[in-house]
């Protein structure tokens, strides 16, 4: 019975990815995919700029580029 339900469900399932292909335009799949990428190629670019260091090349005493400021509270 196990085998029967397992064939059955691949059988569907390949048959819902079949008939997905056959009525979406083959442009407008292109188009998501081709939007995905980008999005995932701009994260993944993200990632890389956000991981790198704030310090200058070749300097090992600079300061960081972002200064500490303190904050007092008002006067009133």
């Amino acid at each position: 019975m196990t085998r029967f339900v397992l064939i059955f469900s691949g059988a569907v399932f390949l048959g819902g990815i079949g008939a997905f292909f056959a009525f979406m335009p083959p442009l407008l799949i292109a188009s998501v995919a081709f939007l995905l990428m980008a999005f995932l190629f701009i994260f993944v670019l993200g990632i890389q700029v956000g991981t790198e260091s704030t310090l200058p090349a070749g300097s090992v005493t600079a300061k960081p580029l972002s200064q500490q400021v303190e904050i007092r509270p008002a006067r009133l």
